[in-house]
């Protein structure tokens, strides 16, 4: 049987899709940092074009401080953080079970053109 989203769910959604982020525990950079990231209009998102593109990004004050040598990210010479552990490139052991079962769509309501200049973007949605 198809979902049938309930009251709570439809709150949920309008709350993400609608409601001003808030991060009152953090320091007010960091807050700043995760609100301009997650800007719900990717043309004034952080790192966007007209949000200053990559170098908009980097002289965020939340890196002001921080050491980070980033030509050698940008070369991916900086090993990452932690790196899981795969049979293959294909293989989904890091996933959780349920998610390996379920039949997979895309969403009704995404745009695929939105994603056809990223790298890793599938040009067609496997059966």
């Amino acid at each position: 049987t198809p979902h049938q989203p309930n009251a709570q769910e439809a709150e949920l959604n309008d709350q993400i899709l609608h409601k001003p982020l808030a991060f009152p525990e953090l320091d007010g950079a960091t807050a700043d940092l995760l609100v301009k990231l997650l800007d719900r209009n990717p043309l004034s998102r952080l790192g966007s074009d007209s949000a200053g593109g990559v170098v908009g990004l980097k002289s965020h004050p939340f890196f002001a401080n921080a050491r980070i040598d980033w030509g050698s990210i940008g070369a991916l010479a900086v090993p990452p953080p932690h790196t899981p552990a795969a049979s293959a490139p294909e293989s989904a052991a890091n996933y959780e079970p349920m998610a390996t079962v379920l039949p997979g769509e895309a969403a009704p309501s995404c745009k695929q053109e939105l994603f056809a200049t990223f790298d890793l973007a599938l040009q067609t949605i496997p059966e």
